[in-house]
């Protein structure tokens, strides 16, 4: 039997609109450059004070099976709310992780170890929500044996 594939796709969803379009991705280069993208973001929102600087992380996570399983897809959704910090703090983590600061913790998603960025990320929180659902995805998947 062929296994489902899933699927992931993230993005930041800062909440301060550049320019009107209100970008979801982000800043996207055609060579990820981590440091260049976080440097543009924070040139953007520059002058926007802390109580504007609202974000979240989002995840969708995608298990579809192949029609000889009776096909059908099944969506799982996590999300992190914080903010964008003024400056990078942190060592860990990837991407926007140095300026994604989560109130909860007091730290930016590079300051966290990556057990704790686990328990609060968009993508545990969306692999939380699909390991929950396996049980009963069980059935659906394995009913082309």
């Amino acid at each position: 039997m062929r296994k489902p594939p899933t699927g992931e796709p993230c993005a930041g969803e800062p909440h301060a609109r550049f320019g009107g379009r209100g970008e979801r991705k982000l800043f996207p280069t055609p060579i990820a450059d981590d440091a260049r993208n976080n440097q543009k973001l924070l040139q953007a929102l520059t002058g926007v004070p802390e109580d504007k600087r609202g974000a979240r992380f989002v995840c969708v996570l995608a298990l579809c099976a192949p029609a000889a399983l009776k096909g059908g897809e099944r969506l799982f959704r996590g999300e992190c709310e914080g903010r964008i910090a003024f400056a990078p703090k942190g060592a860990s983590g990837f991407g926007y992780d140095p300026l994604f600061f989560y109130p909860p913790l007091n730290r930016t998603f590079a300051e966290l170890d990556c057990d704790a960025k686990g328990r609060v990320s968009h993508r545990g929180a969306a692999l939380r929500k699909l390991a929950a659902a396996l049980p009963s995805l069980l059935s659906w998947v394995t009913s082309g044996e």
